[in-house]
């Protein structure tokens, strides 16, 4: 194989393995949270691929779960408020607050609509403060 088709080659693979981008990890997503929590100024972010497949329902008050406010209970948080309504762009937002003894962290969970009716696209955003002592 002479040094010209080895080259091309090498590119080819490089090319391919590149194409396809990984779906962001759960370490990602921790460094993240980690982020904002350490900012703590009142700036968000919106985790779009926490959840991978549209959803046909809306979950229930009883049933609903928001991975971010249990991510935060994990780090010693702990939930001192709940509540859902509409939002703007979808039919539900679940708010939860969540304070420990420096910060407060609000965690939206939105179920966006699509082009199809009666599915729903669901991210999660989080947002820290600084707490005054």
């Amino acid at each position: 194989m002479n040094r010209r088709t080895l080259l091309f080659l090498m590119d080819l693979l490089l090319f391919f393995s590149c194409v396809e981008k990984p779906k962001p990890s759960a370490g990602f997503t921790d460094q993240m949270i980690d982020l904002v929590i350490k900012e703590s100024n009142n700036e968000g972010i919106e985790f779009t691929n926490l959840y991978d497949k549209l959803v046909f329902e809306i979950a229930t008050d009883e049933l609903e779960t928001v991975k971010l406010a249990e991510k935060l209970k994990r780090r010693g948080f702990r939930q001192t408020n709940w509540g859902r309504g509409n939002h703007a762009l979808g039919p539900r937002l679940v708010s939860v607050t969540l304070v420990n003894e420096n910060c407060q962290c609000e965690v939206a969970k939105i179920y966006y609509s699509t082009h199809q009716t009666d599915v729903y696209q669901i991210t999660e955003r989080i947002r820290c403060e600084m707490v005054a002592k």
